[in-house]
């Protein structure tokens, strides 16, 4: 629900899309869930993350 509203649409729509394959962000569908990867997201938003500032592995 943040990446649907971070796109600017409603939880409804947000599935609607992700069915349909519009939504505007890569999806992973894992189950019956849909995932948006952070880094696409950023990508999408124009926010540039550097392998510096992530976070490690643990």
């Amino acid at each position: 629900m943040t990446a649907a509203s971070t796109v600017g649409v409603r939880r409804t729509k947000a599935h609607e899309m992700a069915r349909s394959g519009t939504f505007p962000v890569r999806l992973l569908k894992i189950g019956n869930r849909y995932r948006v990867p952070t880094a696409d997201l950023c990508e999408y938003l124009g926010i540039r993350i550097d392998a510096d500032d992530a976070a490690p592995a643990a």
